[in-house]
């Protein structure tokens, strides 16, 4: 795919249909506030969120997004935008002021996981809420506490694994609406992971992690297998769309580091 016209990484997910149909909102360094969207073959710049932000939570698609928390070096906010393809509007505040949330589902219908505080006190969390389009309601606790996981589903079934509580975990849970169950494991620890979100409770890819690795594992419902990899090694991506086609796009190349990559990358579920 095309290259973006403002390299960024300390991305949480993205808004996206297809790999022909996908919004990049803020990323790092700093915190930036310009939006970009995709159609397929190009990058270009659409209206700016109304806060600089990164490592904020995100789900939805390319006309119908929502974002929630970030900033990660700075103090954490709580704020709250959706996205109607072209402005934004800011609705209910999330629960606590939190960074680095993995979220999935819909603008109207969503689950966000887990998240952290600034680094120098990282509080890492595993309070999960949901969101019915208008309020937040508390869910079942994640079983671990971590930032930087990744999840996929809805608010009634979802796959969630990995992330980063002190090192990269390889643990991964289920949710059925109240309470989470332990699952098979992930074969590698990983955080920072890349798409996840617009996949199903029984199938979906964690594609791409830190720091700055181009592994790959497949969910059946049932267990987790490495098939192909990414081709270009990086950690803290953006990602959007299904499972039958998505990209992943910015990135850190080498993690935690300032170098930041614009590449975009298209896939689907047979790339892997």
């Amino acid at each position: 795919g095309g290259t973006m016209n403002t390299a960024r990484y300390r991305m949480m997910g993205g808004f996206g249909n297809s790999h022909s149909a996908a919004v990049a909102v803020g990323g790092a360094t700093p915190a930036k506030a310009n939006v970009e969207s995709y159609n397929g073959t190009s990058w270009s710049e659409t209206t700016d969120i109304p806060t600089a932000n990164s490592d904020n939570g995100c789900t939805g698609t390319a006309t119908a997004g929502i974002t929630a928390g970030g900033v990660y070096d700075q103090p954490q906010n709580n704020q709250v935008y959706t996205w109607n393809g072209s402005a934004w509007t800011e609705v209910t505040d999330y629960p606590t002021g939190s960074a680095r949330m993995c979220a999935a589902g819909t603008q109207t219908a969503c689950i966000y996981r887990g998240g952290q505080g600034s680094p120098s006190a990282p509080g890492y969390r595993n309070e999960c809420y949901t969101w019915n389009g208008s309020a937040w309601t508390e869910a079942g606790d994640y079983p671990q506490i971590s930032s930087n996981g990744g999840i996929a589903g809805s608010t009634t079934a979802a796959i969630s694994g990995g992330g980063y509580g002190g090192s990269p975990q390889d643990t991964s849970n289920t949710y059925d609406g109240t309470s989470w169950t332990a699952t098979t494991s992930l074969n590698t620890g990983k955080d920072e992971i890349g798409y996840s979100h617009q996949g199903t409770q029984t199938a979906t890819i964690f594609a791409a992690q830190g720091p700055s690795t181009t592994n790959a594992e497949q969910w059946n419902g049932t267990s987790w297998s490495e098939g192909n990899n990414i081709a270009t090694g990086r950690g803290s991506v953006g990602s959007a769309g299904t499972l039958n086609s998505f990209i992943i796009f910015g990135g850190s190349s080498p993690s935690l580091s300032p170098t930041t990559t614009g590449v975009t990358e298209e896939f689907t579920q047979s790339d892997f």
